[in-house]
């Protein structure tokens, strides 16, 4: 747990740093993280997560052993995916799971053909 959470810290603080002062940032719970962004467009967002996504590979180092952390990520955009933060979060979660299952580094937009988990 203290790697993991030495990791989760560093990689908040690079995450917040590829942003604006006004984008909001946050922790949702275990490696989750959350931005919302006002006033943005997609490609402007794509070009940001493949510079974070290239940018945040963290490896510690205990006992003789590297420890490797990546990133992937998944996002949704107001209107075209929904107004309601649980609609986005749903969607983003969505895509987030698309781009781990393409494999680790990666990340997607949702889309329709996605597959949405109901709680």
């Amino acid at each position: 747990h203290l790697h993991g959470d030495t990791a989760l810290t560093s990689v908040a603080h690079k995450i917040k740093g590829f942003f604006r002062e006004e984008d909001i940032v946050g922790r949702l719970g275990g490696d989750e993280f959350l931005v919302f962004c006002q006033n943005i467009q997609r490609e402007t967002i794509e070009d940001k997560l493949t510079t974070i996504i290239d940018s945040i590979a963290v490896t510690l180092r205990s006992d003789g052993k590297d420890y490797h952390f990546s990133l992937s990520a998944g996002y949704a955009m107001i209107p075209d995916d929904g107004i309601s933060f649980e609609e986005l979060y749903k969607k983003a979660d969505a895509a987030l799971y698309e781009a781990k299952a393409d494999g680790k580094r990666n990340f997607k937009a949702f889309d329709d053909s996605m597959h949405i988990k109901e709680n």
